[in-house]
């Protein structure tokens, strides 16, 4: 298992570069929602192990209240650092986008198990999750799109790094059997998959009830 593949590098640098252009508009967005709604730099550098157990620092909206950033690795759901932006941006994924520097750079692909924090590498990868490191990680994948759409919900509130190991496992189970066989025709797959969950949680999002809209809250 490598992430060599032919043209995959190629592929990145085209595809980070027109994205880049393509949704610089959402990613002002988001600098500026970011910038009015919560105290604090606009953009978080989150170290994390990349290809080889190598530390690189991927780079990300912040979501969070900055006073409040400390805690878990991991965020579940309703946790309370986050801002209401931050969740906005979350949710559609515009806090990711920065990281097309990170695939233009060469520490990610577009394609590619989502990279973990090195102290969850250290602690919690056993030889089957290590695999996984052989190659480049990336802006989505099968598990990253499981996470999403399934993972995130199986996360404790109350002690979110309780039941990760055993999420994490299963995603990154779905990278390890999906790198094994994967080409450019799948990786593009991946990326329609990617593009559909996020509108599809988008578009569901709860909207307020017309109750709670009159009552000031």
């Amino acid at each position: 298992m490598d992430d060599a593949r032919p043209g995959q590098r190629a592929v990145d640098i085209v595809l980070s570069s027109v994205g880049l252009v393509v949704l610089a508009p959402l990613i002002l967005l988001g600098v500026l929602g970011v910038k009015f709604t919560s105290p604090g730099p606009v953009f978080y550098r989150a170290a994390r192990a990349g290809r080889g157990g190598q530390t690189f620092h991927m780079l990300k909206l912040r979501t969070m209240r900055h006073a409040l950033s400390e805690g878990p690795k991991i965020t579940a759901p309703q946790d309370r650092r986050v801002t209401p932006f931050g969740q906005f941006l979350r949710t559609s994924k515009i806090d990711e986008m920065p990281q097309l520097f990170n695939v233009l750079k060469g520490d990610m692909s577009i394609v590619g198990p989502r990279p973990e924090d090195p102290g969850i590498v250290r602690d919690l990868y056993g030889p089957a999750e290590h695999e996984t490191l052989r190659a480049r990680p990336g802006l989505t994948s099968p598990g990253t799109i499981w996470y999403y759409e399934n993972g995130e919900a199986q996360l404790d509130p109350a002690d979110v790094m309780r039941n990760y190991e055993t999420v994490m496992r299963h995603k990154l189970g779905l990278d390890a059997e999906y790198l094994r066989t994967a080409t450019a025709v799948s990786d593009f797959r991946v990326m329609l998959a990617t593009a559909a969950a996020i509108v599809k949680r988008v578009v569901s999002r709860p909207r307020p009830t017309s109750d709670a809209s009159h009552s000031g809250r």
